[in-house]
């Protein structure tokens, strides 16, 4: 039987590989060993980020257009000083009148003698328009005017129940509006019973005496009557209804806000 034949080893591969290895050996350099630079760091720099200021206006008034009002070169003629003028002057102070136009959302910034006042407000837009008071910070203080689907025209006051805060009027509207500003003591005097239509601002001097107010028409009712920080609320009713309240501040301005008839008579 014959015997398997044994591999053969690849002398000559073994050797050429040896041969390379040893030449590589030789070649390399000789001397301690280096250590490996390390890479060089660039040292921290510390800064300062300055960011600007935050604004002092609201957001909501950022993007309405700053009016400034002019004084009245003709303004509409006082009432004749009297004792009532007097009280409410010392109340609310007193200032030449004003006036102010535009078209759409608008801030009126008043002068810095005027912080109390009755404004005759007119906007020929027919989609919503307000009429806010705002302090100094910007902050809601009072709604003077809220209408929409019609144009509007009426009188109103701000300073009722925020006395002496007041220093900026904001409008939200669709179209054209203007404003005459005046003193509280410069409304219309009044005697009751006295009646009328949609917003309106009133002087009353008659004394201290219950009061019934009543309403036609379909938004909220509401009546104050005040002088300073002295006021009486004389009605708050949604639509048509009445109310009878004490009257217990006088004189006072009376301040109606209503979009029907309305009367307010003796109880």
């Amino acid at each position: 039987m014959a015997k398997p034949a044994s591999p053969r080893v690849a002398w000559p591969f073994i050797a050429a590989l040896a041969a390379l290895i040893a030449t590589v050996f030789f070649m390399l350099p000789r001397g301690p060993l280096v250590p490996w630079p390390t890479p060089s760091r660039t040292p921290s720099v510390s800064r300062t980020i300055t960011w600007p200021a935050p604004s002092t206006a609201s957001p909501t008034e950022r993007w309405r257009t700053e009016i400034t009002p002019t004084r009245a070169p003709n303004p509409s003629p006082r009432p004749t000083t009297d004792a009532a003028s007097v009280a409410l002057d010392a109340a609310y102070g007193t200032f030449d009148e004003l006036r102010a136009a535009g078209s759409g959302d608008a801030i009126v910034r008043l002068p810095e003698d005027v912080s109390n006042g009755v404004v005759a407000f007119q906007h020929d837009g027919t989609r919503l328009v307000q009429l806010q008071s705002r302090d100094a910070g910007g902050g809601f203080l009072e709604s003077l005017v809220s209408r929409a689907g019609e144009p509007y025209r009426g009188t109103t006051a701000f300073g009722v129940l925020s006395p002496g805060r007041t220093r900026a009027l904001a409008i939200t509207a669709s179209g054209p509006w203007r404003m005459t500003i005046r003193p509280m003591s410069s409304a219309a005097r009044a005697t009751l019973p006295a009646s009328g239509q949609g917003d309106a601002v009133l002087v009353y001097a008659g004394g201290v005496r219950r009061v019934t107010a009543s309403h036609r028409g379909e938004s909220n009712f509401i009546v104050w009557a005040a002088r300073g920080d002295e006021r009486s609320l004389l009605a708050n009713v949604v639509a048509n209804g009445q109310q009878t309240s004490r009257l217990g501040v006088s004189p006072a301005v009376v301040s109606v806000k209503a979009d029907g008839a309305w009367n307010l008579a003796p109880a």
